[in-house]
């Protein structure tokens, strides 16, 4: 309501003391959460630590990222050990939110509670449950999953992905290929809507049309008709836009049908919640072969010497290497680097307010070798996309059941993007 609506309507009311007794409960309160999440309380962490927190979905039918809060206390461990961060500590509150919008929201509130200076990393698809209450409370979010618009546009959110711009990845990738002249284009009836004109657009300016397309409800296990549309005008090359769930569906139907063998080597997938590790190990020979891009390089990466130590140390080695695929463990770890980098660069207390003051003003945030300089600065000039700090991929193909760099460094796909979207 706003403040002019207010004045009226309180002093409308003023005198009539039935209604002043039912509003005097609400309107605590509203003065309470105010107190709480308006920023007139900077959170800073207690005693000798800084609190950070981490959220993520757990015990729920969908998702299971419990281990990511472990991930986040292993990374802090050596910080912690060589005397933390301006003589504090770093503290990791972890929070289930279940896949559940109330329980998203409570997680939200439990940071502002917690006086946290930041969420890090995790796995949550519900943000639009979280942003607002970090937004009141000027609490910044660094390297979450970014799914939905808000991800995208809250001054909170510090991706270090770009999500689901890996869909138009793809299609970049193919044109590198002067062997794809026509495409044959795959996704299920959720992914097909929002990304395929974006993949259509990036195709048609490089005159390479999509002949054929298969578009299969989510869940479906007879692959075999949507195979035989995806392959029916032969094109040169495919794009298989899939989730994992798909791919185990999709690739017995693909080889039984020859598609493997006939279009080895252009066949070109993603690899977050798609070719994972997970699925190139339950098909070795079938997955020989295909091209993918991913957010990070492979865990074969020496790039990942770090992580693989911190693990180690931790006693945790190889544990989550199988989920090392879908890219939100190795998000939630360099979400933390992100965060410990830049809380480096601060001077005195750390609070969330020098967090959010300290990441706008971090131009050049180098965190290894394993994904390109980020810099929260210069933010992406389409509105819808704004908080896109990190357009990049890595290009690679599966062999003998091993990811391998198809090409060296990072593959920028935010001009192709604005060419679909008419930016400039």
């Amino acid at each position: 309501m706003p403040a002019s609506s207010r004045t009226t309507w309180c002093a409308t009311h003023r005198m009539r003391k039935t209604m002043k007794r039912k509003l005097a409960a609400p309107l605590m309160a509203l003065t309470m959460v105010c107190l709480s999440a308006c920023g007139l309380s900077n959170g800073s962490g207690s005693g000798d630590t800084t609190k950070i927190m981490v959220i993520s979905d757990w015990d729920n039918p969908s998702f299971d990222y419990q281990q990511l809060p472990t991930i986040v206390e292993n990374a802090a461990g050596p910080v912690n050990k060589a005397g933390g961060i301006n003589g504090k500590k770093i503290e990791v509150v972890s929070c289930n939110s279940k896949n559940d919008p109330n329980e998203s929201m409570k997680c939200a509130r439990k940071a502002v509670a917690e006086k946290v200076v930041s969420v890090v990393g995790g796995f949550n698809t519900l943000t639009g449950q979280i942003f607002p209450v970090l937004e009141a409370a000027k609490i910044p979010f660094v390297g979450g999953a970014v799914s939905l618009p808000v991800d995208y546009t809250s001054p909170m959110s510090f991706p270090i992905t770009s999500g689901a711009m890996l869909f138009v990845a793809s299609a970049v990738h193919a044109l590198q290929n002067p062997a794809c002249k026509s495409i044959g284009f795959a996704a299920n009836q959720q992914s097909e809507p929002h990304w395929l004109p974006y993949v259509s657009k990036i195709l048609d300016h490089a005159k390479v049309p999509i002949v054929s397309k298969a578009i299969y409800p989510p869940g479906t296990t007879d692959m075999a008709p949507y195979v035989t549309q995806l392959t029916a005008n032969h094109p040169d090359c495919l794009i298989l836009s899939w989730t994992t769930a798909d791919a185990v569906q999709m690739i017995p139907a693909l080889d039984t049908l020859g598609v493997l063998g006939q279009w080895k080597g252009r066949i070109y997938t993603h690899e977050p919640a798609g070719t994972t590790a997970q699925l190139v190990k339950q098909f070795p020979k079938e997955t020989n072969g295909l091209l993918s891009d991913s957010y990070f390089p492979p865990i074969s990466d020496p790039g990942w010497d770090e992580y693989k130590k911190v693990e180690h140390a931790a006693g945790n080695l190889g544990k989550y290497e199988d989920t090392l695929g879908d890219g939100s463990v190795e998000r939630t770890y360099l979400a933390f680097k992100v965060f410990e980098t830049v809380a480096k660069t601060i001077k005195g207390n750390i609070t969330n307010g020098s967090m959010f003051d300290a990441l706008n003003k971090a131009c050049k945030v180098d965190i290894g070798s394993v994904a390109p300089v980020l810099n929260f600065c210069d933010k992406a000039a389409d509105p819808n996309i704004s908080r896109t700090f990190n357009s990049s991929f890595v290009w690679y193909k599966v062999e003998n059941g091993e990811f391998t760099r198809a090409q060296p460094g990072f593959q920028d796909v935010m001009p192709a993007y604005r060419q679909a979207t008419g930016g400039s």
